[in-house]
């Protein structure tokens, strides 16, 4: 295989029949996700037209990420990413995904982008019939790949966490399960403020009382309520970095963002419109607004796709400028085969199989990523401006 990032099957064979004849080795692990017709710029009706006619509704076998820690399948379920809640056939087209994962050499699976929270964490979903493959949520690699990201961020633009103030949009796994972190392997933060625009006020009592009791925050805790879809003035005003994990789009108004604001977001959709935020990183360079799920492997990895998605190949979310970088959830298969301690996560993430999942990722060299959001990377001429303006107080407006 070239040293290349996208590698197209020139075999004119589907990746699984070629795994199978013995033309390709078997995978290690898979990851399966949604179909994120976005990602390839194809509406909603030409993605369902795709599911019925081109997949018959059955999990679709799309490329190979061969990693310097294994070789990950990734399969596409047949639903759109913003039906997942809606679709009864969730669970079925899981357990189908299973056996064709299987039957290609996976022991692994993760499970990807909403598939985790419309599945109950992975508990809904009846493995016995497969009790020789482990299924993860991947959250713990998720919630390692945020806190690596906040830790180089703030290495890059010269600021430490505990002059901070860190505000959670969202505390469900991710959400909740970084905040553990950070307060597991980094310095405490100035202040927390947590928030959820879905009511979970008991959620947040609770993650309140294990910020002070469990990690024995001494700073100051803030608990706001959004107004409908509108985020809490207060953000804006006080908040520093921004931690995205909900699946609530653009509920960040661009322009009340303060200078010296940094945005660090594993949401998708993100939860800032990422026009106006990366116009305003063109023009005045005072904000930062990133993917936090991105991890980079110390050595590149290379992806094989499907011959019949050729003319969908440049739309990949790895570039072949970033070749060494891998959505955490994604390496959320394959960790669970290096090592046997990092056990697979079902449920809510317990902050202690985060920090052990953090620190193997550390031992294998694997860091956080280059700056970047959606096709963006940031420059060091962008880092060093941004890092020259400081924290400023909020707009008046």
């Amino acid at each position: 295989m070239k040293n290349t990032t996208h590698l197209i099957n020139e075999m004119q064979e589907p990746l699984e029949i070629l795994i199978k004849n013995g033309a390709l080795p078997p995978i290690d692990s898979a990851a399966f996700g949604s179909f994120l017709n976005h990602n390839i710029e194809i509406s909603n009706i030409e993605a369902k037209n795709i599911i019925k006619n081109f997949m018959n509704y059955n999990p679709f076998f799309t490329s190979i990420l061969n990693t310097c820690l294994g070789r990950i399948g990734l399969i596409t379920l047949p639903i759109l990413y913003e039906e997942i809640y809606l679709d009864n056939y969730l669970i079925d087209y899981i357990k189908k995904g299973i056996t064709l994962s299987r039957t290609l050499g996976a022991k692994c699976i993760s499970l990807t982008d909403l598939i985790p929270s419309a599945t109950n964490y992975g508990n809904n979903i009846d493995i016995s019939e497969n009790e020789d493959v482990l299924l993860s949520t991947g959250h713990a690699v998720t919630v390692s790949a945020m806190v690596l990201n906040i830790d180089n961020v703030l290495a890059l633009t010269r600021r430490r966490i505990q002059d901070e103030t860190i505000a959670f949009v969202g505390v469900g796994s991710i959400g909740s399960g970084t905040l553990d972190l950070i307060l597991s392997v980094l310095k405490h933060p100035r202040k927390i403020i947590l928030c959820d625009v879905f009511n979970k006020q008991q959620e947040l009592k609770k993650i309140y009382e294990r910020v002070v009791n469990f990690h024995n925050f001494k700073g100051e805790i803030s608990i706001v309520n959004p107004t409908g879809l509108e985020m809490p003035r207060l953000i804006y005003q006080e908040a520093n970095i921004i931690i995205g994990a909900t699946n609530i789009p653009n509920i960040v108004v661009t322009s009340m963002l303060k200078p010296g604001t940094i945005i660090v977001d594993d949401s998708y959709p993100y939860i800032f419109d990422v026009e106006s935020c990366l116009e305003r990183v063109s023009k005045t360079n005072d904000i930062i607004v990133m993917h936090g799920g991105i991890l980079t492997l110390p050595k590149p990895a290379t992806l094989l796709i499907d011959y019949r998605l050729k003319k969908y190949s440049e739309h990949e979310s790895i570039s072949s400028d970033y070749k060494s970088e891998v959505m955490g959830c994604i390496l959320g298969s394959i960790l669970p085969l290096i090592d046997n301690r990092l056990l697979p996560t079902l449920g809510i993430l317990k902050p202690e199989i985060a920090v052990l999942y953090y620190e193997v990722l550390k031992k294998k060299g694997i860091k956080g990523s280059s700056l970047q959001c959606a096709h963006y990377h940031y420059s060091k001429i962008d880092i060093e401006k941004f890092s020259q303006i400081g924290v400023q107080k909020a707009p008046s407006s």
